[in-house]
């Protein structure tokens, strides 16, 4: 809750900031020039700021369940594959062709 507050104060903070800078500004890339509102400016760069965080969040996330799943599975450490059901299905399989009298 805490974070959720000081995100919300921070988020407040980079607003007012914007908008008390709305003046427009030359911007230079490559060889484009445009003149934007400083204040668009400033929130683009909060926003993206925001989505890379989110999605470094996400990777991190997925990683850690991803290691999780992997430390549970006893087969994933043998070195049986990543899923412990696959490793053992195509041991079946691969059984069922030296069965004696099969096709």
């Amino acid at each position: 809750m805490v974070i959720l507050i000081l995100s919300l104060a921070f988020a407040l903070l980079v607003a007012v900031f914007a908008l008390q800078n709305a003046n427009p500004v030359a911007i230079r890339f490559f060889w484009t020039e445009a003149r934007v509102p400083l204040v668009l400016i400033i929130l683009g760069s909060a926003f993206a700021g925001a989505i890379v965080t989110l999605l470094l969040a996400f990777w991190r996330d997925f990683r850690k369940k991803r290691k999780s799943r992997a430390d549970e599975n006893p087969a994933a450490k043998a070195g049986g594959g990543e899923d412990g059901a696959e490793g053992e299905e195509s041991g079946a399989i691969s059984g069922s062709k030296h069965e004696p009298g099969g096709k």
